[in-house]
């Protein structure tokens, strides 16, 4: 299944991303450092509105950095501004090991070596050549001090709209790799705050491609509530739309690819879909479809994702029976293997034999309804009513000749003559009139 992103910015991201919804929650197997904790949901607490909060989160899932990826999430960091502080700190390290660093303006970064991360500080300290207002920046190997070599790139303001992010209201954040260009972007509320161009591989992570990424965060004596919840991410791809095998005849409605802060969602091909416009349409294929999504986010890119609906044949349940004096036996069945019963059943102590549909113990003159089951991926019923037929009247008479006999049917006609036994003598029968002869 494959997904692209066409963009507003300067280029256009071609990506797999992958649903978090309430629906498809997010298996990342958080692991928590210091104070941080779990609310649900794929959200999670960085740090209480509380003094000297120091805490962190890391997840299991690597990175590979010789493919593109896409991490999606809401910050949001806090209502105090002028008090407010002390900032949250999305890192990649070489280590899957959980850790954190030092608090206060290291913003529990501080000393995590052999990493790249995305600073999102929102106090000024001068000791780290901060800038007044709120900003994000490049940093590396555990270090947030802008004046030296491990800051990437110079500190800038984090909303291109305002000074301020401590503003009580939920940020879109995406940070974006792409392999081939070797760039790195953040994205914050759909504008691009930083564009970084470099062979991180070898100049950040000495060579080593798998990484691994957590936030990490921290108050001290001004404090907020700091928080984020994931909404997309690339690598994660258990959250793939599934693709769907279902029985010509049948319906689907287990798709869903809601996305937090979609404006608008398009299907194509729009056969056999309830409703084009929502995420979540009931499908009713004929054939082997592809179904296509377009979803326009908030920021008013469009994310395409798409399913295969796979439709297996029914089986052939028909069938056809032969009845005797007693009983009936099947003739022919369209696809073997199924179960056989009677519907309704008899209480004259007929039997049947489920596996190959055989009636023994029937009563003459009485009809009954076999009922047929297939037993294939896609199983279909059939009936079929078979009367068992009434003994019939072999009755006969024989008038003497000279050297033989003629036979005269009182019974039922249509059967056939034989001796028994047979003579040695040369006589002859009509099998067909019993006429005797050269007796």
């Amino acid at each position: 299944m494959k997904f692209k992103l066409h963009s507003k910015l300067y280029y256009t991201l071609f990506i797999l991303i992958i649903f978090f919804t309430q629906k498809s929650q997010a298996q990342l197997m958080p692991i928590f450092v210091g104070n941080t904790i779990d609310l649900g949901n794929d959200c999670y607490q960085i740090t209480s509105n509380a003094n000297f909060q120091l805490g962190a989160v890391w997840y299991n899932n690597s990175i590979d950095l010789n493919a593109d990826f896409d991490i999606v999430f809401d910050a949001n960091f806090g209502s105090n501004d002028v008090n407010g502080a002390d900032g949250i700190v999305f890192v990649l390290k070489t280590s899957p090991t959980p850790e954190i660093g030092a608090s206060g303006g290291d913003l529990g970064y501080g000393g995590i070596f052999n990493s790249l991360a995305v600073e999102f500080d929102t106090w000024q300290n001068n000791d780290r050549n901060d800038p007044f207002n709120d900003h994000v920046a490049l940093i590396s190997n555990g270090n947030t001090n802008h004046a030296l070599g491990t800051s990437l790139t110079s500190p800038v303001n984090a909303s291109a709209v305002s000074g301020n992010i401590e503003d009580g209201i939920s940020h879109e954040i995406k940070i974006s790799w792409r392999a081939m260009t070797q760039e790195f972007r953040v994205i914050f509320d759909c504008n691009e705050r930083i564009f970084y161009s470099n062979d991180i591989i070898n100049t950040v992570f000495g060579g080593n491609s798998n990484v691994f990424f957590g936030f990490t965060g921290s108050t001290g004596g001004s404090t907020n509530l700091q928080t984020i919840c994931f909404k997309s991410i690339s690598f994660v791809d258990e959250f793939l739309l599934d693709d769907q095998n279902i029985c010509s005849g049948e319906t689907i409605n287990s798709i869903d690819a809601t996305y937090d802060g979609a404006t608008n969602y398009s299907w194509s091909p729009n056969t056999g879909v309830s409703n084009i416009s929502i995420p979540n349409p009931i499908f009713s294929p004929t054939v082997n479809t592809t179904y296509t999504v377009e979803i326009t986010d908030g920021c008013g890119e469009i994310i395409t994702t798409s399913f295969d609906a796979n439709i297996t044949p029914t089986d052939d349940s028909t069938f056809t029976m032969l009845a005797s004096c007693t009983g009936a036996v099947v003739n022919s069945v369209a696809t073997p293997g199924g179960i056989y019963v009677f519907n309704p059943v008899p209480t004259d102590g007929a039997l049947i034999n489920p596996s190959n549909g055989t009636i023994n113990n029937g009563v003459p003159g009485t009809s009954y309804t076999v009922e047929y089951t297939t037993s294939g991926t896609c199983p279909s019923t059939s009936q079929f009513s078979v009367s068992i037929g009434l003994a019939t009247d072999s009755t006969f008479t024989m008038s003497a000749s000279c050297d033989g006999g003629t036979a005269t049917i009182t019974g039922d006609t249509g059967g056939v003559f034989t001796f028994n036994p047979v003579p040695t003598d040369g006589a002859l029968i009509d099998a067909a009139t019993g006429t005797v002869s050269n007796g």
